[in-house]
Parts: C-alpha cells; sequence; structure tokens
C-alpha cells in the first residue's frame, strides 16, 4: 500500500503574547520528564511507588523555578511521561503542575512534545498529552506529526516548529523524515526535536532506526535547537542543545550523572541576523542521591567503612556466592537502615555465574545486566500480581525466584554451549 505523505500540521491560531522586557523572549526548555517512571518495590503511599512519587515531586518543584524566569515560551520536548496510558497519580501531577504554571503566567504559551515512551502505540491512539493539553488552557500538544506555529511577543514574530518523535518504521528512509524549514519573515525562528542526534547515537543503547536525518536540522537559519531523548544536558552547537532528563529515569540510572534540570534561554532579537542567544542550565532541585559501592569480596565489603545520604538508592557491585546472599543483606540493612532501597550486583566479569562456573551473555540493550533486568521484570510481576496469586508463592521470596532464575539461565548457556 503506498504511504501518505507526511503532512505539516498547522497549529490552531497565532498567538499573541504581551509581557515585560519586550528587548528579549524567554524560554523554558525542558525534555524527558518521565511522569511515571518505576524503580524498586518501595512505595510512597498506596499504589504510588517511590520512584514514581520522587519524579513527580521533582517536576512540581521544576515549575516552579520555571515560574521564575518569567519566560513567553515553555516547551517539554517529549517523554513527559514514561509510558503511552500513565497512572492517575502521575496525570494529576501533570495537570497540577501546568496550572500552576498558567495561573502563575496567564500569557505564557506551552508546548508538548511526544516522545518514544508515550507517543500512542498506532497512529489512530489517544495520547496523554492530548488530554492534558485540553485541561490546560493555551496548551498545544504536537504528538505524532510534525507541526509549526507563530506566536508575536511583543510586536516580534516568533516561528516555531516541532518534530514529534516517530515511530522507527518511519525513520527507515531520510524522505520520510519531516523537514522544517525557517520563517524568514519571522524575527525569531525556532526547532525543537525529540530523537538522536548523530552526534550522541555513539553515546545511547538506543536503536539507529530513532536517529533524526541531518536535513531536518542543518538549515543555519534556526535561532535556537531545542532537543529531547538523549538524558545529559549537551551542547551539540552554538545554537543546538539537548535539555537533558529533570531527574534519574533511564534504564541504568546508575550511570547517569548528577546533573538534572532545564534550559532558561533567553533570546534578543536582531534586525538583520540571528538572535543573540544566553542559555542556562538550571539543576533540578532535591533529585534523590543514588550511590554505587564496589567491593572485591563480601568479606571487603563488610570491613569497609561507607557512608551514604539518607534515602539514597544504592547498588553495592560485589562477588557473591549464592550462599552468601542472606549474609549479605543482613550486613546491609544494618550499615545503610536509611537508605530507600539496596541493590545487589556482580561485577562485569561475574554477572549471571552459577555453580557451573559459566557466564552467558551478560549486558542487555538497556545498560542493565541480566541480573538486573530479571530482577526488575519479577518485581513487576510481583507488583501486578493479585493477592490470591501472592497467596500461591507463600514462602518463597522474590529473591530466591530471582536467584532461581538466574540459575536456570546459566545452565541453559552451559547447555547451549556443550551442544554447539
Amino acid at each position: 500500500m503506498k504511504r501518505k505523505p507526511r503532512q505539516e500540521i498547522r497549529l490552531d491560531r497565532q498567538a499573541e503574547i504581551r509581557l515585560d522586557r519586550p528587548a528579549e523572549i524567554r524560554l523554558a526548555h525542558l525534555s524527558d520528564v518521565h511522569l511515571d517512571y518505576r524503580l524498586g518495590n518501595r512505595e510512597a503511599k498506596p499504589g504510588v511507588n517511590q520512584r514514581t512519587y520522587d519524579v513527580g515531586r521533582t517536576f512540581y518543584q521544576v515549575i516552579q523555578q520555571v515560574v521564575q524566569f518569567r519566560p513567553h515560551l515553555v516547551v517539554i520536548a517529549g517523554d513527559l511521561f514514561d509510558k503511552p496510558r500513565p497512572s492517575n497519580f502521575s496525570m494529576v501531577v501533570a495537570i497540577s503542575s501546568l496550572r500552576k504554571l498558567r495561573n502563575e503566567l496567564p500569557d505564557c504559551a506551552i508546548y508538548i512534545l511526544g516522545g518514544n515512551h508515550d507517543s500512542p502505540k498506532n497512529f489512530t491512539g489517544t495520547s496523554a498529552i492530548q488530554v492534558l493539553a485540553e485541561a490546560i488552557p493555551n496548551c498545544q500538544a504536537i504528538p505524532v506529526e510534525p507541526a509549526s506555529a507563530r506566536v508575536v511577543i511583543n510586536d516580534v514574530p516568533v516561528h516555531l516548529a516541532f518534530i514529534p518523535s516517530r515511530f522507527p518504521s518511519s525513520y527507515r528512509d531520510p524522505r520520510d523524515q519531516p523537514v522544517h524549514v525557517p520563517d524568514l519573515s519571522a524575527k525569531v525562528n525556532l526547532l525543537f526535536i525529540h530523537g538522536i542526534h548523530e552526534k550522541v547515537l555513539p553515546l545511547v543503547t538506543a536503536s539507529a532506526s530513532w536517529l533524526v536525518h541531518p536535513s531536518c536540522y542543518q538549515n543555519p537559519f534556526w535561532d535556537y535547537t531545542g532537543w529531547g531523548d538523549y538524558h545529559e544536558m549537551l551542547k551539540l552547537g552554538e545554537r543546538e542543545f539537548y535539555a537533558g532528563a529533570i531527574d534519574r529515569t533511564t534504564t541504568n540510572v546508575w550511570a547517569e550523572s548528577d546533573s538534572k534540570g532545564w534550559l532558561a534561554v533567553t533570546l534578543h532579537p536582531t534586525e538583520n541576523d540571528l538572535c543573540r542567544l544566553q542559555v542556562r542550565h538550571v539543576t533540578s532541585p532535591q533529585v534523590r542521591p543514588h550511590v554505587v559501592i564496589k567491593a572485591e569480596s563480601v568479606d571487603d565489603l563488610m570491613k569497609r567503612d561507607y557512608q551514604v545520604p539518607d534515602g539514597a538508592m544504592v547498588r553495592v557491585v560485589v562477588p557473591y556466592r549464592l550462599d552468601e546472599v542472606k549474609t549479605l543483606r543482613k550486613h546491609l540493612s544494618e550499615r545503610l537502615p536509611h537508605a530507600l532501597q539496596t541493590v545487589i550486583a556482580k561485577p562485569e566479569r561475574e554477572r549471571v555465574k552459577a555453580d557451573t562456573g559459566t557466564t552467558p551473555k551478560t549486558t542487555t540493550a538497556g545498560g542493565l545486566s541480566i541480573e538486573e533486568r530479571w530482577r526488575q521484570f519479577v518485581e513487576q510481576k510481583f507488583r501486578d500480581m493479585t493477592d490470591s496469586e501472592k497467596k500461591i508463592l507463600s514462602g518463597i521470596s522474590l529473591d530466591e525466584i530471582v536467584e532461581r532464575g538466574l540459575e536456570a539461565l546459566a545452565g541453559k548457556d552451559t547447555a547451549e554451549k556443550r551442544e554447539a
């Protein structure tokens, strides 16, 4: 079947914004909020994962920072939510936060791009950001199709272009990718994209299918290009930036930097040239600390003196045998009584190593060991179980299921090698 050509969507009206300081335009560039992100099995309150609560709190506090900056424009460049259908808790957080922004800055325009996490799984699905935008005045959602808008800020015409995340199948041919061009009749031209830039492809584990073709963003007349998807703040060029995530929300949070936040962008329009640009990274407040402790052996770990901040997520990397697990967990619970959660992992060379002495493939595309991914899977299944299903497993702990699964995985790998 012949594919229909992609059509740019013109957002339905031209906004006129009149705020203070007519000589400058202020933009708040956020991305990768990931409301409804989950990690571990602790709950902040019944039915709400602790890390889900943390990320929601961080977003609300970031919006307070944005209000203090008093922007004319706020753009969330994709992945406001961690999934297409977020929980009621996360929807309430999003609505409450953006209503606070709207109440404090009634004339500020808000734009939300669809990301690869919160876009619907098919072209006919309804996106959560569309539902959200209907609840917030002067808020536009750009879920799947490219779109553009024109606003006038203190008599300065501003052209905005948006390229939300697309399904990988639509990126196979560069000709299928959306191409925006600056509107030279406007004083300011802004482009926002959710996807993988060619410069960060070597730094991420994402599929190259999400790579955005350079023809989409290399036009030299963009005053500012804001990206979403990569979780670290990164300057790609003099006028091109990834904002980074506001909290630790990747599949490998232990590898992320502590610097989380958003970009406060100030543009000074000129008569015949690109805007003068000032970009400032604003750090998110109170991001929960994540600490990695490494030791050569269980005995070495028990002898060492180590401290972690209260409420930290802790990952202990140490070689251990199955018969040492209970002793190890008891030691950690006594030494780290105020840690939110402690995860035990074997070093890279030891991961998923059972009594057979063999080591199967150790890492997955998300950067975590198979042990850690298996634990996440089991924890999710435990959370989804009904009370009657949990009774069937009475007397069998989550840790036992994880360890038995790893033993079976190592045994399967050994059998496959023997057959080969």
